[in-house]
């Protein structure tokens, strides 16, 4: 009686997984170099959920699971990859300009993850495996070196962007990313813009791209080629055959733009299901009249880099609050005395807390995952943007009146920033904004991760499914602009004034010219 109960269970498991996935289990192949947590958070959730669909997962990354998942397989590259968290200098980010920005990206977070994720032995070891993958997930972010597996295993590559759009990114599915009305990644407009303002995005958008090519993708080749071997096609000409594109982002928060089919918006898919906080966090809450403030300026920035001017303007409006303010960065950094209504930690539940009842107000960089986080669980901000990208999302914030934006140099004005923070705190209006924002985004068809299963097996299913790439993927950039056709109109009208010039010299000759004399005249 025992056994038959087994089998029927595991019977009972087989039919279940037939009926959730339809009887089919791919492997995939996951390629996430970029030593960034916040970044392997969306990445990280897309492949945990092919394995509760029953897909088998391998994934390359920085960042193994700390408990076994069953069919999710650890390819750590941990001992090689330095760790970028907590490691930038905040004076060293607000002082770069967007083509510095750019360059530090295409660096730090292209050519150097290139060169060291290619040494690791785990990576060599890949390279050399017998298992058979049906795809390759990628990022796309700071460099396609590893690009060269899809080569290797001859397979479709499915790209996923943790941030906005990319323009490299959009580059390479044909999506269009006109700079009259779409923001870039390193330039920070919005809204209805000046001549100045459209000139300043299609240079950003012209030098990005370039950039990329030259300072990462170059320099990547060369050391792919050295590792795959000399007969891999250029990355260029890989990343061109994308078979889709994921995008952390969402039409709500990120304005509204045209995608082609092959871009699909998947925008707070890491979001998880909340829990209640840790009873130390709700013990601490517990002497706070008002409820929560919550503090973070992401996982980059050293904490311990932010003048003291401004830490001291900060606690000091904090310190005056009644609200329990969880601060999101080590009490070491912290001048001292620190506020007695004031938690610090090096990490916390952001999500459990943005949507506990009790949180009032969200004190962020703005980074796209937090303005997910926080719009999801309805909370005001405060933002204080470091980067281009940081300022896009709080503006969009800002915009739908459910936040405010403050420069990084205005909060050592303790005065400023007292009166900035009551206003989001007491102005109902903030709040009331904010939980329509939230109806709003979270009013889907279907929940992210689900979409983005979907087209992840409906690229496997269908053979790469080549019939979702438009054709503007395959154009070259003169082509894809219509820089032939103006240029053809531009001869073509060169062409005509000279002629009509020519025409109007003839006319002009003939009646500046004398009167041919009469014959009579001449006889005369």
């Amino acid at each position: 009686m025992h056994i038959f109960t087994m089998r029927f269970e595991i019977f009972s498991l087989g039919f279940l997984l037939i009926m959730i996935n339809g009887g089919i289990s791919y492997r995939f192949l996951g390629l996430f170099p970029l030593p960034i947590k916040s970044h392997f958070f969306v990445v990280e959730k897309l492949m945990k959920v092919l394995t509760e669909k029953g897909h088998e997962v391998d994934v390359l990354s920085p960042f193994p699971q700390e408990k076994p998942i069953p069919r999710y397989n650890d390819i750590s590259v941990a001992s090689t990859l330095p760790y970028l968290e907590n490691h930038v200098s905040l004076e060293d980010m607000i002082s770069l300009t967007a083509w510095e920005a750019a360059a530090f990206m295409f660096k730090a977070y292209g050519t150097e993850v290139c060169e060291n994720i290619l040494k690791h032995p785990q990576t060599e070891k890949l390279k050399n495996t017998k298992v058979k993958y049906d795809a390759i997930i990628t990022e796309v972010f700071g460099t396609d070196c590893l690009l060269g597996f899809v080569h290797l295993f001859d397979v479709p590559v499915i790209g996923v962007t943790s941030t906005m759009q990319l323009p490299w990114g959009d580059e390479r599915v044909g999506n269009p990313d006109n700079p009259a009305y779409i923001p870039n990644y390193f330039v920070p407009r919005k809204g209805k813009m000046i001549l100045f303002h459209k000139i300043e995005i299609a240079l950003a958008a012209v030098l990005s791209k370039f950039g990329y090519h030259l300072l990462s993708t170059i320099p990547s080749e060369m050391r792919a080629r050295d590792f795959f071997g000399t007969n891999m096609p250029p990355l260029d000409y890989i990343a061109a055959n994308t078979s889709l594109l994921l995008v952390n982002t969402n039409f709500l928060i990120n304005d509204p733009r045209p995608t082609v089919p092959g871009l699909i918006e998947v925008g707070g898919i890491h979001i998880e299901k909340t829990k209640p906080l840790p009873q130390n966090l709700t013990k601490a809450i517990q002497s706070s009249k008002e409820g929560i403030i919550y503090f973070s300026m992401g996982t980059v920035i050293r904490m311990d880099t932010f003048p003291k001017e401004a830490l001291n303007s900060i606690l000091g409006v904090f310190s005056k609050l009644p609200h329990t303010v969880f601060w999101k960065g080590s009490a070491k950094s912290l001048p001292k005395p620190i506020p007695k209504n004031i938690v610090a930690a090096d990490w916390f539940p952001q999500l459990d807390i943005l949507c506990d009842p009790r949180t009032r107000l969200f004190v962020t960089h703005g980074g796209q995952l937090s303005i997910q986080e926080a719009i999801h669980c309805g909370v005001p901000i405060l933002g204080i943007p470091v980067l281009a990208v940081q300022r896009l999302n709080v503006m969009n914030y800002e915009m739908y009146g459910a936040g405010k934006l403050l420069e990084y140099q205005d909060i050592q004005s303790e005065d400023l920033l007292n009166e900035i923070i009551e206003d989001v705190l007491y102005n109902s209006s903030y709040r009331i904004k904010a939980k329509q924002l939230s109806k709003i985004y979270r009013d889907r068809p279907m929940n992210p991760s689900d979409t983005a299963a979907y087209w992840v097996e409906y690229v496997v299913r269908h053979d790469g499914a080549r019939h979702l790439r438009t054709r503007g993927a395959d154009l070259i950039w003169f082509e894809y602009y219509l820089v032939d056709v103006v240029l053809v109109f531009i001869v073509l009208f060169i062409v005509f004034a000279i002629m009509f010039l020519y025409f109007l010299n003839l006319v002009q000759t003939y009646f500046d010219s004398p009167p041919i004399p009469h014959s009579k005249e001449k006889q005369k």
